[in-house]
């Protein structure tokens, strides 16, 4: 008997420390927790639950103090927050009673005026004491098809996803000409921003790859050329992969039924991923297809 208790006080004090450390261990926050820049300098912090983690997330926790105080998080879904000035954002969940890790973001709010194009996104950014001045605006519109949209296409290649854009900067109702780089946020928007890359496509069609940086779910590149510029994700989706864990399982197959009943609405990831039979949207032959490869019953190409 007093061997039972005695090892029972070990497992309690050894999960015990586990827990502990869980909860003091603070890690980069995951891919579904974004940050944009505002037009005034100020940062969204938004959170988006994984379809596959939806069930499993009883609710979140977040703190700006290291957690030595604690709100709830509205939504297991998620949320949103706008920051205007520096913090340190941490963030946990539960899921049937126990805590996850910590997940930790620093918000770095720097005075910058941003000027962006509302109809593609597109930003520049102006620190302060640039010789840019603070007054131009942007040009641009997003390119859907024509010539110039079919030569990226044959540039990239047919399965990489990308968008092709139009940019020039203005002042006066005059194209500002610069020897000082812009600043450009390109947004990746549905794209993995860890994959993305920018070119800029000439008159001729010959594209020149841009060098950049991921700045949230956004990259930031220097150039002071304007024109075509091409945002690719160069990644490879895999078919029935709707849900990006790198497995075809049949809680994909679900998640394309319910995507085909319009229950849910497909990111271009899952339309890229789901649409197996190629007619541009998913429906329920491609759930079946999906649910077959799950049990391994068919191959998807």
């Amino acid at each position: 008997m007093k061997k039972s208790i005695c090892l029972l006080l070990i497992l309690i004090i050894t999960a015990s420390s586990i827990i502990t450390s869980s909860a003091a261990d603070s890690l980069p926050a995951p891919d579904w927790v974004r940050i944009t820049l505002n037009a005034d300098a100020s940062k969204t912090l938004t959170i988006t639950t994984p379809t596959y983690m939806i069930d499993k997330v009883d609710y979140y926790e977040y703190s700006t103090d290291d957690f030595v105080t604690a709100q709830k998080l509205r939504y297991n879904e998620g949320g949103e927050f706008v920051f205007e000035t520096n913090c340190k954002f941490s963030l946990r969940y539960y899921s049937n009673g126990f805590m996850s890790e910590t997940y930790t973001v620093d918000i770095i709010i720097t005075k910058t005026t941003v000027i962006t194009s509302h109809s593609t996104n597109i930003s520049i950014l102006i620190p302060l004491g640039s010789p840019i001045p603070t007054d131009i605006t942007i040009s641009g519109y997003e390119i859907t098809g024509g010539n110039d949209y079919n030569t990226a296409k044959k540039k990239i290649g047919e399965n990489k996803k990308f968008r092709l854009y139009s940019v020039a900067v203005m002042r006066n109702n005059k194209e500002y000409k610069t020897t000082t780089p812009y600043n450009f946020l390109f947004p990746c928007s549905n794209f993995d921003v860890r994959y993305c890359k920018v070119y800029r496509m000439d008159s001729k069609g010959n594209i020149t790859l841009i060098e950049s940086v991921p700045e949230m779910n956004m990259l930031l590149c220097k150039t002071d050329m304007t024109g075509l510029f091409l945002v690719v994700e160069d990644k490879m989706y895999s078919p029935g992969d709707l849900n990006g864990d790198g497995k075809i399982l049949a809680n994909d197959a679900r998640l394309a039924l319910r995507i085909s009943a319009k229950l849910e609405t497909a990111t271009e990831q899952q339309t890229v991923s789901g649409d197996i039979n190629k007619n541009g949207h998913i429906d329920a032959s491609d759930a079946r297809k999906i649910l077959r490869a799950a049990a391994s019953l068919e191959k998807l190409n």
